[in-house]
């Protein structure tokens, strides 16, 4: 039997009424809801994070990640894409889903992280700003921007030997690659790709390609950032994140958040800053695991890294 599964859909039984009872009071809570998305691993955590210290808000994380129960009553991919030309099959429940989601109605043990963190519970009742992130989100969030009237999401991108790096230290990431079937069909060149990813680090890297391209499929519903940019130039890329929300200054909350690690980061990471962060990587994968991903992403079309500089192209920021 899968316990964690029934708490979560036991406590979504419990949260989710109280959650609706408190829109009505408050109606204009979930208005304009902060959507965060990005691969695993890429900095998303730390990026939401250092969003919602600019004021009190209320997190909802990875809604759809498997440990999230609502999810499993729709039809979705691991990496769910919407096409911006419209040609997608789209059913009332996913629409319902995702207007529940923008409520701030899909909730419980998974999505507000009561494990770790009990006293998100308490946050149900307030009357704060809604942030959404996700780590499977990219192909999502420029169509929920272009259907639900919302700020603009943002999505942030790391280098792939970084994300990599980081997700083979972690491990649990033997059922990839996650490619949606609609991002076939939109570049039909990726399914020769897929089917000769035998290494790991192979099959993740086309995870993290596949990302990208949805990502930049909706690239005018959507911010995108580089984490390296917000290591280095963490001021910069807030000011425009908060300009599109229609802020004239970065809250000074966010400012200082920067300066620290997020509540998933590692012991791997945390005693390094600027450049020796960036180039952490180089210390832990082998130059051949190096080549395997950049040849992967290079032949799925992705080419927004400076091999020399570890840094994006200027032409891609």
């Amino acid at each position: 039997m899968d316990y964690q599964y029934l708490a979560n859909t036991f406590s979504g039984g419990l949260i989710n009424p109280i959650s609706k009872i408190i829109n009505k009071v408050y109606h204009s809570r979930n208005e304009n809801p902060w959507l965060i998305s990005g691969s695993p691993r890429s900095g998303t955590t730390w990026l939401a994070e250092v969003i919602a210290s600019s004021e009190k808000s209320r997190l909802i994380w990875e809604p759809l990640q498997e440990g999230n129960p609502v999810k499993h009553n729709y039809v979705f991919s691991k990496r769910p894409l919407y096409l911006p030309d419209g040609n997608n099959q789209e059913t009332d429940d996913s629409k319902q889903f995702f207007k529940q989601l923008l409520k701030g109605e899909n909730l419980n043990f998974h999505t507000l992280r009561l494990v770790k963190y009990p006293r998100n519970i308490l946050k149900t009742f307030k009357n704060e700003r809604l942030i959404i992130k996700f780590v499977r989100g990219n192909g999502v969030v420029g169509y929920l921007y272009e259907h639900f009237n919302i700020p603009k999401p943002v999505v942030i991108i790391r280098h792939p030997c970084a994300v990599i790096a980081s997700q083979l230290r972690m491990g649990r990431w033997d059922d990839h690659p996650h490619i949606d079937e609609n991002l076939i069909k939109q570049y039909p060149h990726i399914k020769s790709v897929i089917e000769n990813a035998s290494s790991l680090e192979e099959q993740l890297a086309v995870t993290w390609a596949g990302d990208v391209l949805a990502a930049k499929l909706w690239e005018n519903n959507i911010q995108i950032v580089y984490y390296e940019d917000l290591v280095l130039k963490g001021n910069v890329v807030l000011e425009k994140i908060f300009s599109e929300w229609g802020y004239n200054e970065v809250p000074e909350n966010c400012l200082n958040k920067l300066n620290q690690p997020s509540s998933t980061s590692k012991y791997w990471s945390e005693d390094k800053s600027g450049m020796e962060k960036l180039k952490g990587w180089s210390e832990y994968l082998s130059d051949e695991q190096v080549s395997k991903i950049s040849n992967t992403i290079k032949k799925i079309g992705i080419n927004d890294y400076d091999d020399l500089t570890f840094l994006p192209k200027l032409n891609c920021r």
